[in-house]
């Protein structure tokens, strides 16, 4: 499905998926964090003081190993902002969410995606240059399974195949192709010229 490629799916399904809290009051480490930190409550002016010490000491005083400065600077950002009104904490919280969301999309498009297409394709004829048909052949697959509409890179993996001596194997290829496009005039004569020899 074409709309599972689009940043803004994600983003609209994250924040649809934790848009219900917008109307909680807060709740369990809220009193930590929020309502009763002293640090937090200042605002602003309380984020220098929040890099200095842990994660609970604007709360209770105490020191230990908790250490998450960003998160409690997000909440003071949103005390000064909204003075600690639950449902605009809950929405920045909801918003920030769905930016990672949008993060974690476009790294994994890069690294699965489109870019992905001159990479493999560089590769594959490197191995190629080196004589390294079964390397090359290896790459190849990978490429055509992840872009199976490149009718272009199927028919050079059918010459792969060839080279590597599977005929049969290269022969459907090509008749897969020749199926999707007839007008492939070099698939198709790759074909006859390989049907003829087997």
């Amino acid at each position: 499905m074409k709309v599972l490629e689009k940043w803004w799916f994600w983003f609209a399904l994250s924040f649809i998926t934790y848009a219900n809290t917008l109307n909680h009051d807060y709740t369990i480490d809220d009193l930590i964090v929020v309502t009763s930190n002293k640090m937090t409550q200042e605002g602003i002016g309380g984020i220098p003081e929040l890099f200095k010490h842990s994660y609970l000491f604007g709360y209770d005083g105490r020191e230990d190993e908790s250490y998450r400065p960003v998160t409690l600077a997000s909440f003071a950002v949103e005390k000064s902002f909204f003075d600690a009104k639950p449902a605009a904490s809950h929405f920045v919280q909801v918003l920030l969410y769905g930016l990672c969301m949008i993060v974690v999309f476009k790294y994994l498009s890069r690294l699965f995606g489109e870019e992905k297409k001159d990479y493999l394709l560089e590769i594959s004829k490197e191995f190629f240059e080196q004589q390294k048909i079964e390397k090359s052949l290896e790459i190849m697959t990978i490429y055509v399974d992840r872009f199976p509409e490149d009718l272009s890179a199927k028919s050079n993996k059918g010459m792969l195949l060839e080279m590597q001596g599977s005929k049969k194997e290269a022969l459907k290829i090509y008749e897969e192709i020749l199926s999707k496009d007839p007008n492939q005039v070099h698939t198709k004569e790759l074909y006859n010229k390989l049907k003829q020899s087997i």
